[in-house]
């Protein structure tokens, strides 16, 4: 689904368990994935084929994030300029969920380039204000919190996370 700000609330922190019904269908869990074909909003990064004729109308690609949200953007560039995109099963591409980073519960890096990546598409893509963003980011940074206890690169991150997330508020 088109990822706005509700979804960001609602679907990308814990409220997603208050909306069990709408997280399913965001997530598209009522598709069979081993033998459907069905529309998508966007796909996957780690791997998606696009055609010549539509590669030269979205592109370049943004760079204003990097690893994280790059998807959705790319959704968004997709249907402005009236394509669609589907899921194919028949499509098969090996790939370990996290091998560039570790995962972002385990990378604090991982971790601080998702939410500057997020705060990036809610301002630019969403057209959010900092104050819109807020409660999100400070959802975002009690989860890195919560990574620190359990996490020593978390806790040496921290200053890091803090300033990169920070200097993305002010752009």
């Amino acid at each position: 689904m088109k990822t706005g700000i509700r979804e960001k609330y609602l679907l990308r922190t814990c409220l997603r368990f208050l909306f069990p019904k709408y997280d399913s269908r965001y997530w598209g869990r009522q598709h069979d994935y081993e033998n459907e074909t069905f529309p998508v909003y966007a796909v996957s990064g780690c791997c998606f084929m696009i055609s010549r004729e539509c590669a030269e109308r979205v592109t370049p690609l943004d760079e204003g994030t990097f690893l994280y949200d790059e998807e959705l953007i790319l959704g968004i560039r997709m249907e402005e300029a009236g394509y669609g995109t589907v899921y194919y099963p028949e499509s098969t591409v090996l790939h370990k969920t996290g091998q560039s980073t570790g995962g972002i519960r385990t990378n604090p890096s991982a971790y601080t380039c998702q939410i500057r990546s997020e705060i990036y598409y809610c301002k630019k893509y969403l057209h959010m204000k900092n104050w819109q963003i807020l409660p999100l980011y400070l959802y975002r940074a009690a989860v890195y919190a919560r990574y620190c206890l359990g996490n020593r690169r978390f806790r040496e991150m921290a200053g890091t996370f803090l300033a990169d997330t920070r200097k993305e508020f002010r752009r």
